[in-house]
């Protein structure tokens, strides 16, 4: 269901923004063009450290039954592709903006329709991974049971002082 909904209300909301008169000519656009470029590059970088932090503990109950549950699985890893790719297009259209956004056209039209859509489509798909991995870091944190230290024992620290004093 999301699959079309999201492209679908983007598109839209783009349509809906352009017709109200929001287009390349506004005042700072390429302040806003450096702002999109920053925060999705951010959103990229942050969605790779969360790609890193699954890989660690993959082996803990509740990632191993999202990993072992093929729909779930399927859908996370539609939403992490979906995402970075969607950045990725993001920051290409924000560049090539950033290059031709002061010629008039219906080249530089287009890609600022694309852009507008691209970067409507990639905020909700951002929030959705980053708060679907969130849910499984915390979840992991209160459900993972940790060992108990063992504190040696006064004979043991003793014991340990003595070996280490007589290699030196």
């Amino acid at each position: 269901m999301y699959r079309v909904t999201n492209p679908l209300i983007s598109i839209i909301l783009s349509l809906l923004l352009i017709r109200l008169g929001f287009n390349k000519d506004i005042g700072n656009f390429d302040k806003l063009l450096d702002s999109a470029l920053t925060f999705t590059s951010i959103v990229i970088g942050f969605l790779a450290a969360l790609l890193g932090i699954l890989v660690t503990i993959k082996d803990v109950e509740i990632v191993t039954s999202i990993l072992e549950h093929d729909q779930r699985k399927g859908a996370l890893k539609h939403f992490f592709k979906e995402t970075i790719s969607i950045g990725f297009f993001v920051v290409i259209l924000s560049s090539t903006l950033h290059v031709l956004y002061e010629r008039d056209g219906i080249a530089v039209s287009i890609i600022f329709t694309i852009w507008l859509i691209s970067i409507l489509w990639f905020v909700p798909a951002a929030y959705r991974i980053i708060s679907h991995m969130m849910g499984i870091v915390f979840k992991t944190n209160e459900t993972e049971k940790r060992a108990k230290s063992r504190k040696m024992s006064e004979h043991e620290a003793q014991s340990l002082k003595n070996r280490l004093s007589k290699r030196h």
